[in-house]
């Protein structure tokens, strides 16, 4: 269950206030919530160190009422890469150029959507590495949650209320781990892990082990093996 993000380049105008919008600045129009006004989103790439073998670029994004023009945060984003991977992935060549639209989802299924930023990237581009910054209604902003500060190939099913994360490891990108999470007073508890392996290290053969949670105890359930065929 890998989920991708599909993004989409928007450009805004504002009848009120300008926001000068360049390679380096984006501007994003988006709502949260039908029952809030909707926000401005505007990502600056404020720093970029590309000298090593990894690069770096810190993003500042200002978030604004867009109604009022009023400002309610400002935050400083950092990502870190291969080279290749800044050279290469469109969203990171030329400024934070992706529809933020793209980076609201609503993980926890409290209504409200939060804000998910890339802070980098694995496994040979399987593995998209993401903050999620999730929206506090009293606080009227987003934060962090210490106990999920980031989560790899997020994926959402709103039918069940839970969230999952896809972690790529390796055999023909046939080996994972897929954690499956719901969210109980601000704290992620996992209920189910699916772990994909070779066969004591005979990659021909794979097993699927299936684990459930109680307590917080992990207690397999099921394992399937399987011949891998290239």
């Amino acid at each position: 269950m890998n989920y991708i993000f599909h993004f989409s380049f928007i450009i805004i105008l504002f009848t009120n206030l300008i926001f000068a919008q360049s390679d380096k600045t984006r501007i994003f129009n988006k709502i949260i919530n039908n029952n809030l006004p909707p926000f401005t989103f505007v990502v600056t790439e404020i720093s970029s160190d590309s000298s090593g073998i990894y690069s770096n670029k810190v993003f500042r994004i200002d978030i604004y009422k867009s109604k009022t023009k009023e400002l309610l945060q400002s935050l400083n984003h950092e990502i870190i890469m291969g080279n290749d991977f800044f050279l290469n992935i469109e969203f990171l060549g030329n400024g934070y150029n992706r529809d933020v639209d793209s980076n609201l989802i609503d993980l926890d299924s409290d209504g409200y959507k939060d804000l998910m930023l890339l802070n980098g990237i694995g496994d040979m581009g399987r593995n998209y590495n993401y903050t999620p910054y999730f929206y506090n209604k009293k606080k009227n902003e987003f934060i962090i949650n210490d106990e999920l500060p980031d989560i790899i190939n997020p994926d959402v099913n709103l039918k069940d209320k839970t969230f999952s994360e896809h972690i790529s490891e390796g055999c023909y990108s046939n080996c994972f781990t897929e954690n499956i999470y719901i969210m109980k007073n601000d704290i992620p508890i996992i209920l189910e892990q699916i772990v994909q392996h070779p066969n004591d290290g005979d990659i021909n053969y794979l097993i699927t082990d299936t684990y459930h949670f109680n307590n917080g105890k992990r207690i397999k359930i099921k394992s399937e093996k399987f011949q891998f065929i290239k």
